[in-house]
């Protein structure tokens, strides 16, 4: 039961809407730092580690492993990149017809009736 109550807790803390605040802030720039080629996660957290100094604790751990997922997330768009290799490496099955499947994104997936390729 002592489990369940400190799991309260912690939600307790992160849910506050100063720390979602600082996750969606976190996230955003961290994809928006992650799209640039040549610039992973580490990169990103190195860039962007002074601006968390005069957050709370907590504000700055969440606002850093936001940063951390975002940046992973927007590496995932240019090509290129060494911590993307299995989705580059990740290929349709081949048909006996002459067109071949359309590929699937393997990281952010379409929403269903969204316009783009593959569409017929």
């Amino acid at each position: 039961m002592e489990i369940l109550q400190s799991l309260a807790a912690g939600f307790a803390v992160i849910l506050t809407p100063a720390n979602l605040y600082y996750c969606f802030i976190g996230s955003l720039v961290g994809t928006l730092v992650g799209v640039l080629p040549g610039i992973g996660p580490l990169a990103a957290l190195s860039l962007l580690l002074p601006f968390t100094f005069t957050l709370p604790p907590v504000a700055s751990l969440v606002m850093l492993s936001a940063i951390f997922y975002g940046a992973m997330y927007g590496g995932s768009m240019p090509a290129g990149a060494a911590t993307w290799s299995a989705t580059a490496a990740r290929r349709p099955q081949i048909r006996p017809s002459t067109r071949p499947a359309p590929a699937r994104p393997a990281v952010a997936p379409r929403p269903p009736g969204a316009p783009g390729p593959g569409r017929r």
